[in-house]
C-alpha cells in the first residue's frame, strides 16, 4: 500500500482512528505531520523533552537519516518538507556527549585479608 504525501495535512479527528473507510493521501499526510511535530517536541533546542540525555544524538541520528531519505524520494507537501527538514537540522545539531567507555589505567589495589586467630579451649 503506498500513499501520496502531497495533499495538505487536516487536524485529525478520533473516528479517523477507528474508521473503516480507506485510507488516503490527506490521512496519511495528517499523521505524518502529527509524527513529526511530536518529534520536533523531543529535540527542540530549548526545552526539548529528550535533548539533554546523553543518548538523544545515538536514537535520533538514524532518524534524520531517514527523513532525508523520505524528503529525498516522496514528493512531499511544502509544509510537511519545511517540518522534516527543519526536524533534521535540530537532530543534527544534537551534540554527542556520551563519552566511550575507557579501559581502567592501573589494577585496583587489593585488600590484605586478615584470618582471626580463635582460642580453641
Amino acid at each position: 500500500m503506498s500513499f501520496s504525501f502531497r495533499e495538505p495535512p487536516s487536524r485529525l479527528k478520533w473516528s479517523d482512528s477507528n474508521s473503516l473507510d480507506e485510507l488516503d493521501g490527506e490521512f496519511a499526510s495528517s499523521v505524518l505531520d502529527v509524527a513529526l511535530d511530536l518529534l520536533t517536541l523531543l529535540v527542540e533546542d530549548n526545552g526539548g523533552l529528550w535533548r539533554q540525555l546523553p543518548a538523544c544524538s545515538d536514537v535520533f541520528h538514524p532518524l534524520a537519516k531517514l527523513l532525508d531519505h523520505l524528503v529525498s524520494e516522496q514528493p512531499l507537501h511544502s509544509s510537511l518538507q519545511a517540518k522534516a527538514k527543519s526536524l533534521v537540522d535540530k537532530v543534527r545539531s544534537v551534540e554527542r556527549r556520551r563519552m566511550p567507555i575507557a579501559k581502567e589505567k592501573a589494577k585496583p589495589k587489593i585488600l590484605k585479608m586478615y584470618e582471626p586467630e580463635f582460642d580453641s579451649k
